[in-house]
């Protein structure tokens, strides 16, 4: 028997052992939908009628602009208007000067705020209105179609993607001012910004390829994708809180913001459930675990055995909230006894006798079964369970290697790079060994782990995951030249991957992506779903309308959210007047449609 054999019988009996007492949760059928205006919801309704008004707004507000003459009365209340403090965004470390971005702190006129929150306001509802139109296909001008599960394809177009990009050009390599004497500062970093971007812009392409392609042969890299993601949660967010301490209510506002506007607009215009897009609760989770974490006792973050008890204590939480319960179930349990699975307690029926552990995974999430629950799984926070549990030690791993990151960049630049008792072919050497140990630890992991199918690899994902990551982190960052380097337009995919990850459902492919949005004029040329044109053309098509439209919501986003929520220099009071604009505004759009939809009813009839 090979040690393979071994480690996988020794490993997966655990599991398997306990997890076999687990009942198997019930599969309800996905609602039908319904194309008649009678059967849209309330919330639709506000969508839809609040998307209406704010493009007749804009266009309104436009037509004033360019024809005052038309409307003397709106423009002398335009030129009685106050002006009011307006911050713009902060821009990213190292790009922008300081005095730059003083220059822009300015106050502007409401007029220009005005015109620049209904034009955003406008691609918003543009947008959604448009993936309204998409979801709910067949229609005039889109069909759905069965996806095209083909390997062969997915890798000819992941490498004809990768090729492009590269062709496209990468980010450049800054000069010194003197080459002979290099500042310090001017050394790359460990995980710089735009390597991150690119590293995400990576995942998305292939996470949306993956679902493009029903590819179920790369469940594996997936998986390692998504936990990537979270990776990235808990490192980027730790050394934000680390190097800020930035603990204020604005800062918390904005972040939920970022991670759930968008989300919550789908779920209220497509009547979807939140889990549906269930990488948006994940990343809303851990940025809560990470900002409780780093918010105690923040006074003694830079005390190394203060954060070393955080991170114990965090661990602590994860095995009781997530393993504690798989591991009673092992300890207690044989092949003749039986177990039940109940809403907050898991019950072991034994001969003539029930023990109870009261399952704190339940205790926790049961006050927020209305918005984690799946309602096509039985028990309605299974969903959430399994998707949260397959990655719940790897941002507490991203944590522990933020706070670890100035050791590691010194080690790497300062005691190795810039090392004069060392030759620089003494350097290389070194850095090619690590390279070389950790692409040999990256190829066992794969033949231990990564080659097993989709359920013995989940066994094993939640424990090991991290060692992947760290090869990649290792192999990218080692070597001088490729950390500086990233590709360009793979970053852009990053910045908007939140946006791609949402809008892919319902405007690239349909029925929640279980099929393909096809463009049916596509038909008339004769180009069919049969034939290989007609499914390339179609997705370069929708694939190009999907980016664009993904970065307009991005921009959208950070714009309402800079305006809603800025970081200083606006009162309080303001903001709320902005939050109650906004809400006015979809107020009356929703009074409209629902009066809109009462007259339409009304005549069907």
């Amino acid at each position: 028997m090979s040690v393979k054999e071994v480690l996988n019988i020794t490993v997966a009996s655990v599991v398997t052992h306990a997890s076999s007492k687990i009942k198997v949760p019930k599969v309800a059928p996905p609602p039908e939908s319904c194309g008649d205006i009678q059967c849209l919801t309330p919330s639709q309704l506000l969508c839809i009628g609040a998307g209406i008004i704010f493009i007749i707004i804009h266009f309104y507000n436009l037509i004033q602009r360019n024809f005052p003459e038309s409307f003397p009365q709106l423009s002398r209340l335009y030129t009685k208007l106050p002006y009011i403090p307006y911050i713009s965004p902060e821009p990213a470390p190292n790009i922008i000067s300081a005095e730059e971005t003083q220059d822009k702190n300015t106050s502007i006129n409401l007029q220009t705020f005005f015109n620049d929150l209904t034009f955003t306001l406008c691609i918003f509802s543009a947008v959604f209105l448009y993936t309204f139109y998409c979801d709910f296909a067949p229609n005039f001008v889109f069909d759905r179609t069965k996806k095209f599960q083909d390997l062969t394809q997915f890798i000819i177009l992941l490498i004809a993607i990768t090729i492009a990009f590269f062709s496209c050009g990468l980010t450049p390599t800054p000069t010194p001012p003197n080459p002979s004497q290099p500042p310090k500062g001017l050394q790359p970093p460990i995980l710089p910004r735009h390597q991150t971007d690119e590293w995400r812009g990576w995942m998305q392409v292939a996470f949306v390829l993956y679902h493009y392609f029903s590819v179920a042969e790369m469940y594996t890299i997936i998986r390692l994708l998504i936990a990537s993601y979270i990776f990235l949660t808990g490192y980027g967010n730790l050394t934000y809180f680390l190097n800020t301490s930035d603990f204020s209510p604005i800062r918390f506002i904005k972040m939920l913001f970022r991670l759930n506007f968008m989300v919550t607009i789908m779920c209220l215009l497509l009547n979807n459930e939140y889990m549906l897009y269930y990488i948006c609760p994940l990343h809303t989770w851990w940025f809560l675990v990470v900002f409780a974490t780093m918010r105690i006792g923040y006074q003694y973050n830079k005390q190394n055995w203060f954060m070393i008890m955080k991170f114990a204590f965090l661990f602590l939480f994860c095995f009781l909230l997530w393993d504690l319960p798989l591991l009673h179930r092992y300890i207690n349990t044989d092949p003749n006894e039986t177990t039940t699975t109940t809403t907050t307690t898991t019950t072991i029926e034994t001969a003539g006798a029930v023990k109870q552990l009261p399952d704190l995974f339940d205790i926790i999430f049961s006050p927020f079964t209305f918005i984690l629950q799946w309602s096509q799984m039985s028990p309605p926070l299974y969903e959430w369970k399994f998707r949260s549990g397959l990655d719940h030690y790897i941002a507490l791993y991203g944590m522990i290697f933020a706070y670890s990151y100035s050791k590691l960049e010194k080690w790497l630049i300062v005691d190795l790079e810039q090392n004069p008792s060392l030759s620089a072919n003494t350097k290389t050497q070194i850095k090619v060994g690590i390279f070389t140990v950790a692409a040999g630890i990256l190829s066992v992991w794969w033949y231990f782990i990564g080659s097993l199918n989709k359920f013995q690899y989940n066994q094993y994902h939640p424990y090991t995951s991290f060692i992947p990551v760290t090869c990649y982190i290792v192999m990218r960052n080692i070597f001088e030249s490729t950390r500086w380097r990233s590709v360009k337009y793979m970053g852009w995919f990053g910045r908007i991957s939140l946006e791609m990850y949402l809008l892919q459902f319902h405007i690239w492919l349909a029925l929640d992506a279980k099929r393909i949005l096809w463009f049916r004029p596509f038909n008339l040329l004769g180009f069919g779903p049969e034939s290989q044109v007609g499914i390339y053309s179609n997705w370069v098509f929708n694939s190009a309308i999907y980016s664009y439209l993904s970065n307009l919501v991005f921009e959208g986003t950070t714009k309402l959210n800079d305006w809603l929520f800025p970081n200083k220099g606006v009162k309080l009071i303001d903001m709320g007047r902005r939050c109650a604009l906004v809400f006015m505004i979809g107020s009356i759009g929703w009074i409209l449609a629902l009066f809109a939809s009462f007259v339409i009813a009304g005549y069907s009839k």
